[in-house]
């Protein structure tokens, strides 16, 4: 079984585009729309499955002791290209991550999702009842079936789980345009790296989110973002050129600028979500790169 460093070799060396992040595909196995690009042993269509857990941890490698890559929510689908020992190895189809989680994350009979949740975070509840203990807390952006139309003390109903509050809920296609107001929302969650909700999350994921409930396609990385999201706004960044709801880029690092010269972003340095100095936080950076600011981009919601 190839995996890590090996595998991300075996890609780079395939052809020049292939980002081994989210290329599916081994030495041994490989999705069959890479058929022609790349080679290996196996070429399959894979299944199609179901994030069904609040979160589903996205490795590495098959095992529990390797770093997390990045977080599956509720809802999403994941490609499984190969299951072997209570692992899948596939992608992500939410942004197209590719790497391992466990089986038990994953369903083939999720009920079609209508909703989303829209907070940083909420529970489900066995009942309608804000008092009974909760069954689980769910994250923003986890998709799933309810029937908010016909609520019962401010909870609506969700198949196969229980009850959450209404009011936490957005309709699936639902654009949440202000993505600086649903990125504050996440103020002072806790840093994690690879994490992707309000339990922890890093800098590109608190990007994502935000982006993504706007109905903007997002990668996860800071250097992917960089790539495509929204436009630059300067060949030689200068802060007091931009304005609240910029992307403004460091080396490793991202976040949105909230104010003059104010960024909020998740960061280690803290450990958790914050709204800094932009020139502070380019002057942290550049103790360990020689560029401070990158870039600074701008987005816009087409409606």
């Amino acid at each position: 079984m190839a995996h890590g460093p090996d595998r991300d070799k075996w890609i780079s060396g395939q052809t020049s585009d292939l980002d081994p992040r989210t290329t599916p595909a081994r030495p041994d196995i490989a999705y069959e729309a890479l058929k022609g690009k790349i080679e290996a042993t196996r070429f399959t269509r894979g299944k199609v499955m179901t994030i069904s857990t609040p979160l589903a941890d996205l490795r590495y490698g098959p095992r529990n002791s390797e770093g997390l890559l990045t977080q599956g929510l509720l809802g999403e689908q994941f490609r499984v290209l190969e299951g072997h020992a209570g692992w899948a190895f596939g992608q992500l189809l939410s942004d197209g991550y590719v790497g391992y989680l466990e089986e038990k994350h994953l369903t083939s009979h999720y009920p079609e999702a209508n909703y989303r949740v829209a907070v940083p975070l909420t529970h489900i509840y066995p009942v309608p009842d804000l008092k009974t203990p909760i069954r689980m807390a769910l994250p923003f952006g986890a998709k799933l079936c309810a029937n908010p139309d016909d609520a019962r003390e401010g909870f609506a109903e969700v198949k196969g789980l229980g009850w959450v509050y209404a009011k936490h809920l957005v309709a699936l296609g639902t654009r949440i345009e202000d993505f600086v107001k649903t990125a504050m929302g996440f103020l002072n969650s806790p840093y994690l790296w690879g994490g992707r909700s309000g339990s922890g999350l890093d800098c590109s994921a608190l990007v994502q989110l935000a982006i993504m409930a706007a109905g903007i396609p997002c990668p996860r990385d800071t250097d992917q973002q960089q790539k495509v999201i929204g436009h630059s706004i300067s060949n030689v960044p200068e802060v007091a050129m931009a304005r609240t709801g910029d992307l403004v880029f460091f080396p490793g690092h991202v976040g949105f600028l909230v104010a003059e010269n104010k960024i909020l972003h998740a960061n280690a340095f803290h450990m958790r979500v914050t709204i800094d100095d932009v020139n502070e936080v380019a002057e942290r950076v550049k103790k360990d790169h020689p560029t401070g600011i990158l870039d600074i981009r701008r987005l816009k919601i087409k409606t």
